[in-house]
């Protein structure tokens, strides 16, 4: 009996290193719980900064809208990390606005469980290249009825995804 404890332990730790862990999305980000109002554009506001060492816990349905910083045609990838799932819902909607909303980009998932997508690593991610330098408007949008963690990355032209 005592050998299956340190088995059991092992086990646990394990699991909770797995690079598909909440953790491991997590590791060297704080959270930022993104609940202020920053003016964006004319009629939009952001609810938080966000760079690259920091994540965002939201449960959805509902929308979350932050500001990322960028040098001109450098990519911003957005990572929404599946923490739980009850609906995958009909629409998840992703816009990259250029600084001033002057011009957007935009990823739908147009019905399709996007979700199933990334049942492997947990994480589902899109990257856009931002045209002008700035802070970028970023908006999550879903009907999806679950949890996700949002984190991002600023990737320079040619750089491959973290």
């Amino acid at each position: 009996m005592l050998r299956l404890i340190p088995l059991f332990v092992i086990a646990a730790l394990a699991a909770g290193c797995s690079p598909n862990s909440s953790h491991a999305f997590t590791s060297g980000r704080s959270s930022n719980l993104c609940t202020q109002n920053i003016p964006a554009c004319a009629d939009t506001s952001a609810s938080c900064e966000l760079d690259s060492t920091q994540y965002i816990d939201f449960r959805f349905p509902g929308d979350v809208t932050f500001l990322v910083q960028s040098r001109a045609e450098d990519d911003i990838q957005v990572e929404l990390y599946i923490k739980t799932v009850v609906d995958v819902g009909q629409q998840t909607v992703i816009y990259w606005n250029e600084p001033g909303c002057s011009d957007y980009y935009s990823w739908e998932s147009k019905g399709e469980d996007w979700v199933a997508e990334s049942r492997e690593s947990n994480i589902f991610s899109q990257r856009k290249t931002m045209h002008q330098p700035g802070e970028h408007l970023i908006e999550v949008n879903s009907d999806l009825n679950g949890e996700l963690l949002i984190g991002i990355n600023v990737l320079q032209p040619g750089q491959s995804e973290l």
